[in-house]
């Protein structure tokens, strides 16, 4: 095992203890085409002051190639002065999502928290040295933890996902079904309001704290 991969297991291992100073045992596997991972870091996310923008537009085909292609999604949703944007798009019983940065490093959207992060069911990705990595979260407290939902006895239901970064911001693209049947996957309907959380770093290690931006928003699926 070189030691990047070395490092983004010790880093991986001690973001996903939270707020304690315990260190649990992880693993990182390696990636494919369309990898399946476990576990990765979110800090705490706030309320941001920016004024979001939001947009329809028509879609066409949805790819996880890691570029955000021109009418591939449905709806757009721009946050932190543009430095943040949301796209997403339901086809059948599957929703695609595609997150855009304008820094390097992690992006982070959460769905559904009850108290802060508390009870959020949390997707972080992006890529390392070109190799992208995406975790499938539940927060349990309000600042966490936010272990893997595999180890709270669910599932990781990732379908499909890529990442790419470049010097101008790192994009993140995944799919999953609206309705897991995941109880640490929120449902997620066509047309429905709910509120979601976000979060954004200028690095690539995971535990490294949000300094670009976070937030909470209202959002009409």
């Amino acid at each position: 095992m070189d030691a990047v991969k070395l490092c983004v297991i010790l880093l991986l291992a001690i973001a996903i203890a939270g707020c304690s100073d315990e260190i649990p045992d992880t693993t990182i596997p390696e990636p494919t085409e369309t990898p399946v991972t476990t576990s990765a870091p979110v800090t705490t996310i706030a309320t941001s002051s920016s004024t979001p923008t939001f947009t329809t537009t028509s879609s066409s085909t949805w790819n996880s190639d890691g570029v955000i292609s021109e009418g591939e999604y449905a709806k757009t949703l721009s946050l932190n002065g543009g430095n943040y944007v949301i796209h997403w798009k339901f086809a059948d019983d599957m929703i695609h999502f595609g997150l855009e940065t304008t820094s390097p490093g992690w992006a982070a959207i959460g769905f559904e928290p009850t108290t802060r992060m508390k009870d959020a069911d949390i997707i972080l990705g992006g890529a390392m040295n070109g190799v992208p990595y995406l975790f499938d979260m539940f927060s349990t407290g309000p600042i966490g933890p936010h272990p893997p939902d595999t180890d709270l006895g669910g599932t990781y239901d990732i379908t499909e996902y890529n990442a790419k970064e470049q010097a101008e911001g790192t994009i993140v693209e995944f799919s999953r079904k609206t309705d897991t049947g995941d109880s640490y996957d929120k449902i997620l309907t066509p047309g429905a309001e709910i509120t979601i959380i976000w979060a954004q770093a200028d690095s690539d290690e995971p535990l490294f704290k949000h300094n670009i931006g976070k937030g909470s928003e209202t959002i009409i699926l």
